[in-house]
């Protein structure tokens, strides 16, 4: 599903470890259970299971956020980059309200030329 206005060439935002973690958490339970719960229920246990995990396994995810957070600085340098030198190419776009003035204003003009040509 794509939001208007989104850019869809920017790089996908970096994820925490605690994402890394909700997201092998989500796939684990899926592969062991054929049953799904409610979302609030999986949550509410996962983060409990997040706050329990030691200091080494959390470590494994800090680090997949760490990698993660390597490729999206170099995906937006190269993103930026891209975006510098398409915009000095580009012509200047008009808005939307610039453009319906403009439509309304011709509108205007043609419904009352008759009018304008008989004062002037």
């Amino acid at each position: 599903m794509d939001r208007v206005g989104k850019d869809l060439k920017k790089p996908k935002d970096k994820m925490s470890a605690y994402a890394f973690f909700m997201q092998a958490t989500r796939e684990e339970q899926k592969k062991n259970s054929g049953e799904s719960r409610s979302f609030l229920d999986f949550s509410k246990k996962a983060s409990e299971r997040w706050k329990n995990l030691s200091v080494e396994d959390r470590k494994t995810y800090k680090e997949m956020a760490a990698n993660d957070s390597v490729r999206y600085k170099k995906e937006m340098a190269n993103y930026v980059s891209l975006m510098a030198t398409t915009k000095e190419n580009e012509k200047p776009k008009i808005s939307t309200h610039q453009k319906r003035h403009c439509l309304h204003l011709s509108v205007f003009q043609m419904k009352n030329v008759k009018k304008f040509k008989l004062i002037f």
